[in-house]
């Protein structure tokens, strides 16, 4: 058997279920229309249940991670800190309440000045004592929801304001990187040093530890926070620029980002609309078409709806990355619209609208269903992903991909019937009236521009209906493969873009930037851009014994002593900064 009959025959397989739906749509059109509509508007209803997951955490490290199992052992292990400083408890295995401010100076100076750090004084104090919320009537700052050390507020980079600060200050004896026992590569932006000493730095970073050890210190924590980024972004210096976040500060932007794609979304669909208007706008006005053009963009705006609600009753959340979902179904659903329409003006004008339908729904139904098929295995794939963002956008744009395709069979196809009734009966596009072809019109004594906007026949050949776009481009492209010149110009363009393609592989990079993830007027935007460009970024790394092992033993001791010695040696480890409890605790006893 040859290549040609069992192609046939599988075309003819797939395309019989399509031609007897063509049959049935082209005979109960609006039965089919109202019950499309009626479905996909109550599952919208379930939109009332939609939750979103702005965690940056959750959505963007990978669940079941070794990670997280480690961590919720040492958690296990550490348990919190009942005196509620909270400072060694969870905050020994991230930090989940905090706030970031980093102070630059405006003519991008270095800040090892007197001046300098009066100004950064002078603005520490101002947080603590103007940054202040109320509760039970009591106001409350930043010393009742820090977390403490020793009894005092815990606050990374405040070694600046002591006094063996200003003293080796004023001595350019900074020692560098490390000073009183305080790590300061973290702690002031583009720093230089020379011979071990800090020579000039262009911005501070103060970094507060805020209580989380009860749900009700959590509470004032996160309020706190709140009143930090509001105080903020009225507040200003006369000699630094003011960058600020909080441990809250990226989820908020997320929620704001999303509320953002609603209006972008809304901007969309009036650009689609108006786009697939002029599309579809050839003939006269009989067999003009912009209204059934229009009709696709509705059909993919209700599988939004649909998918979305039917996905929100099911409890998959929403994160940030699904609201520009609307945009991607739009441009699928637009292209499942025009491949229907193509196929329809390729039947013959002399047939009828069953018969149209079938052939149709043979050729385009069977396409459509090719792609869509493909564009949901590819995110039904991507629903396996461990990265919650991932899942939770695959799962949302493969179930709006089916909603786009069956919203293309029962919404568009039925208008499709509906706007070949209303041609048949030679009926106007807009008023849907009767009216006369144009010669007649003209016969008849009318003018021009009365004949222009009131004549109209249906289409004898696929010509009669085409708009600009659909003949022009077609008509440049046909000349462009025919000529020589053209195609070597195609043959290098496409060598050109597989060699970009390949060099971008070759240099694809990974991780994730946070700034990336919120808008350019986002305050995070500008704390995050300054933080990833400017300051150098340690890593504790900590090891954690998770058996019951005898210390006093000293097998066990040399044990501990080849882990840390295995771990330095590794060129990534600053040897400089260790902790090691145990020989702390040798030590101490020796002195004893």
């Amino acid at each position: 058997m040859s290549f040609t009959r069992i192609y046939k025959r599988w075309e003819d397989a797939l395309g019989t279920p399509f031609i007897k739906y063509g049959i049935l749509v082209s005979r109960y059109p609006w039965h089919v229309l109202i019950v499309c509509v009626t479905i996909n508007c109550l599952l919208g209803i379930g939109l009332v249940r939609l939750e979103s997951e702005t965690d940056t955490e959750t959505l963007y490290t990978p669940q079941n991670s070794q990670s997280k199992a480690d961590r919720a052992t040492v958690e296990s292990i550490f348990t919190e800190d009942k005196s509620g400083t909270n400072f060694y408890g969870k905050s020994i295995t991230k930090e989940n309440k905090y706030a970031d401010v980093i102070l630059k100076s405006k003519d991008g100076s270095s800040i090892l000045t007197t001046t300098y750090v009066d100004e950064i004084e002078r603005i520490y104090n101002y947080i603590q004592n103007n940054v202040t919320i109320t509760s039970d009537n009591t106001t409350l700052g930043l010393v009742n929801v820090c977390a403490l050390r020793s009894g005092k507020c815990v606050v990374g980079g405040d070694v600046v304001f002591s006094t063996a600060f200003r003293t080796a200050m004023s001595s350019n004896t900074i020692s560098y990187p490390l000073f009183n026992y305080e790590y300061l590569s973290g702690t002031f932006g583009d720093a230089q040093s020379s011979g071990g000493y800090l020579t000039s730095a262009k911005m501070v970073r103060l970094f507060f530890y805020l209580r989380q050890d009860t749900v009700s210190a959590s509470a004032l924590s996160s309020a706190w926070e709140g009143k930090l980024i509001e105080t903020f972004g009225t507040f200003s210096s006369p000699s630094m620029d003011i960058a600020y976040s909080t441990s809250r500060s990226l989820d908020d932007e997320l929620d704001k980002n999303v509320n953002g794609d609603v209006l972008l979304f809304a901007l969309t669909f009036t650009m689609m609309l108006t786009y697939a208007g002029f599309a579809t706008s050839g003939g006269d006005c009989v067999s003009d078409r912009q209204n059934l053009g229009r009709a696709g963009v509705f059909a993919t705006c209700f599988a939004i709806l649909g998918s979305f609600g039917l996905i929100s009753v099911i409890g998959v959340k929403f994160v940030s990355i699904v609201g520009t979902l609307p945009f991607l179904i739009i441009g699928i659903g637009l292209d499942d619209m025009f491949i229907l329409m193509s196929c329809l003006a390729d039947c013959s004008a002399k047939t009828s609208i069953e018969e149209k339908m079938k052939e149709t729904m043979r050729t385009g139904g069977v396409a459509i269903t090719i792609t869509s098929i493909t564009d949901f295995l590819a995110f039904a794939i991507g629903a396996s992903a461990s990265f919650i963002s991932v899942r939770n956008f695959c799962v949302y744009a493969g179930t709006a991909v089916i909603f786009c395709y069956l919203n293309q069979l029962a919404f568009f196809v039925p208008c499709m019937v509906i706007n070949e009734r209303r041609m048949t009966r030679n009926d106007h596009c807009g008023t849907c009236r009767p009216i006369k072809p144009r010669e007649e019109l003209r016969t008849e004594g009318k003018s021009i521009i009365h004949a222009f906007c009131c004549g109209g026949q249906p289409p004898k050949t696929r010509r009669d209906n085409e708009s600009p776009l659909e003949k022009y481009p077609k008509l440049l492209f046909q000349y462009l493969v025919r000529n020589p010149i053209a195609k070597v110009a195609i043959i290098m363009l496409f060598i050109a873009y597989i060699a970009a393609t390949v060099y971008g592989i070759m240099n694809f990079k990974r991780g994730l930037l946070l700034s990336n993830l919120v808008t350019k007027d986002s305050y995070f935007y500008t704390h995050s851009k300054i933080l990833e460009g400017h300051f150098t970024t340690e890593v504790t790394i900590g090891f954690t014994v998770t058996s019951t092992q005898n210390y006093s033993d000293v097998t066990t001791q040399n044990r501990v002593s080849d882990l840390l010695s295995n771990a330095l040696a590794d060129l990534d480890i600053n040897p400089i900064v260790t902790s090691n409890w145990l020989a702390d605790y040798k030590r101490l006893h020796a002195l004893q």
